[in-house]
């Protein structure tokens, strides 16, 4: 988002933008905060498709992402080509903080017959890498962000996952008083990741 912002501060200069990060625990719905004019989101494997038919907002692709497991090089699943959901979520895992319960989450994409072991929740890239390195766990995370935090670190692997993809997308209110500035931030993001 930072290199979008930065296109979006050129264009719009007076604009001032506050990013939050929104909890939910239900995988299956989308929260719309009122105070909020745009919501970054990510529909995997199409969860979303019923609750974004049943809300009277705009919803604008900006681009797919698959997933990846990361694992320390050393774990017993490094040595794989690709792997499943399933094998993943038979090991410790470590998770992004991004609000989801893993076990509801995960549940609509996988056939669980245990509970998961989350060993640690947080979006602190070192503290993932040292849970990862030191507690033979795993890390399930779209691409996009294992290229930016995981994929050159020397101690780590990284798996493909099978079958899994994610649609990232704009929602807004097409009646927004800031629409001018929400589209032009959506073609910022379009242009960053067209560029990577």
């Amino acid at each position: 988002l930072l290199p979008a912002l930065e296109q979006l501060y050129q264009q719009f200069p007076a604009v001032k933008v506050n990013i939050q990060l929104l909890e939910d625990n239900d995988p299956l719905r989308l929260p719309f905060p009122e105070n909020v004019d745009l919501l970054v989101w990510m529909n995997v494997d199409h969860t979303l498709d019923q609750a974004l038919a049943e809300l009277p907002l705009y919803s604008e692709p900006l681009f797919m992402d698959s997933f990846s497991v990361v694992v320390a090089s050393t774990h017993k699943l490094a040595a794989k080509k690709m792997i499943t959901l399933e094998e993943a979520l038979a090991y410790k895992l470590v998770s992004h903080h991004n609000g989801l319960d893993p076990d509801r989450f995960y549940g609509q994409l996988a056939a669980l017959d245990h509970p998961l072991d989350v060993i640690t929740k947080s979006n602190n890239s070192r503290v993932i890498t040292q849970a990862l390195l030191k507690q033979d766990a795993v890390l399930i995370s779209n691409n996009q962000m294992i290229r930016m935090e995981y994929r050159d670190h020397q101690d780590l692997t990284v798996i493909p996952l099978k079958n899994h993809k994610g649609l990232y997308f704009a929602l807004y209110d097409p009646q927004d008083p800031y629409r001018q500035v929400i589209k032009a931030f959506i073609e910022s993001i379009k242009s960053v990741r067209a560029g990577l």
